[in-house]
């Protein structure tokens, strides 16, 4: 079989790259074209250049792909790379292509054969947890009907269709030109292009005889995975998401629960940067009846705040765009920054907070909840913020790897 293209996100910097590649050069299948999809942030990164280089020098036909996304939305920063490998793909002439993430680390040499032969629009092996028969990916995998994905259920041995896939998907080359990852982050990436794909008539399959493994994160030093031996029932998959997924989607638009406890008190012009979609918004309106209240974001994602605050005083909000020099219009006595900082490059935090501490007024606070680790080389966020705020009047270890500091100008 010819006319299969390889796609894949490197975006990280993976300690298991090399099973990655390892499995790659198996593949008994003529791959036409490889696309490797760089994040040009990741690439700052000196492993990062490492590997994207072993890449081009190890593996024929590759074509590495820099893009440089500063969306602080994970789920909007991998649609905008995935459209990126549609985007190449397209100049292709191939019939088939296939995203593999680089995090799978152990897939059959045959694997693109046996997919292809089954003829579907779309398809996917199941994804299980290297080293275990856990299933792995129910955060894209959703089912059509009574099955769902959890980690110890048995599946049919042969392709059966269901609502979405990801981590390891191949797809007709019709489908790859009439569909595109919505950039909305309103849900999975590999969802709401299923749901895109299935709208326009295509038709997603799962083939449950064929496996492939993802890493098993904390083997290699990682901190994402765990493991729920107990796992049996979808109430219990459930309840495990809400553990390794923060920010899954059905708790997405719910505010963070420490809002109610912040000296909100008097304070009469807050800012939400970094407000997304708006989830903390409102909750921020309701704590502050006579302040005004602002987001900043990117404007796709104030797009979306924007449609999420039905019901609310707009007069109230107002909204700023980059660059983030626009907010030294304004002076504010609290600002807000969920989840935002551990997704922007040091260079550019450094920027930010210069700024950040120019616009907030004497006295001020300044509330910052997010992991101890970042994007860009999975350096400690917290450090870079003392440097600009070394005033800090609260810590509280949230759990999860996650924190929330309280800083005063």
């Amino acid at each position: 079989m010819s006319g299969v293209v390889v796609a894949s996100l490197v975006a990280d910097n993976q300690p298991w790259i090399h099973l990655f590649l390892n499995s790659l050069a198996k593949l008994r299948t003529p791959v036409e074209k490889y696309i490797f999809v760089v994040d040009e942030v990741s690439l700052r990164s000196k492993e990062q250049r490492l590997v994207a280089e072993y890449l081009q020098r190890e593996l024929e036909n590759v074509e590495l792909v820099e893009k440089k996304v500063m969306a602080g939305n994970a789920l909007i920063k991998l649609a905008i790379l995935r459209n990126a490998a549609l985007e190449a793909f397209r100049e292709t002439g191939g019939g088939w292509l296939t995203f593999i993430d680089s995090d799978l680390v152990d897939f059959s040499a045959d694997i693109l054969d046996v997919l292809t032969a089954a003829d579907k629009d779309v398809i996917s092996p199941t994804v299980y947890i290297e080293g275990t028969d856990q299933f792995y990916d129910t955060f894209s995998f959703r089912t059509a009907g009574d099955l769902n994905f959890a980690p110890n259920i048995t599946y049919p041995p042969e392709p059966f269709p269901v609502e979405s896939v990801g981590s390891f998907v191949v797809m007709r080359r019709k489908v790859a030109e009439k569909v595109d990852f919505p950039v909305d982050g309103r849900d999975g990436e590999w969802v709401r292009f299923c749901e895109e794909a299935r709208r326009k008539k295509f038709e997603v399959w799962c083939h449950g005889g064929v496996r492939c493994y993802h890493a098993d994160l904390p083997s290699h030093g990682g901190k994402f995975h765990i493991h729920i031996p107990s796992w049996s029932n979808i109430s219990d998959v459930e309840e495990a998401k809400k553990l390794v997924y923060t920010g899954y989607p059905e708790r997405k638009f719910e505010p963070d629960p420490f809002l109610g406890e912040l000296n909100l008190k008097e304070k009469s012009c807050v800012l939400d940067f970094g407000c997304g979609v708006g989830r903390n918004l409102k909750r921020l309106l309701e704590l502050v009846p006579d302040a005004e209240v602002f987001g900043y974001d990117f404007v796709n994602m104030i797009d979306m705040a924007e449609k999420n605050l039905d019901g609310v005083d707009r007069r109230r909000v107002k909204f700023v765009a980059p660059p983030v020099e626009n907010l030294l219009a304004y002076r504010f006595d609290f600002i807000l920054a969920s989840l935002t900082f551990q997704h922007i490059p040091e260079r550019d935090l450094h920027e930010i907070l210069r700024v950040l501490k120019n616009v907030l007024s004497d006295g001020g606070e300044m509330a910052v909840f997010g992991r101890n680790w970042m994007d860009d080389e999975h350096k400690d966020p917290w450090r870079i913020v003392l440097k600009h705020f070394p005033r800090c009047e609260k810590e509280v270890e949230m759990g999860g790897d996650h924190k929330l500091m309280v800083f005063k100008k």
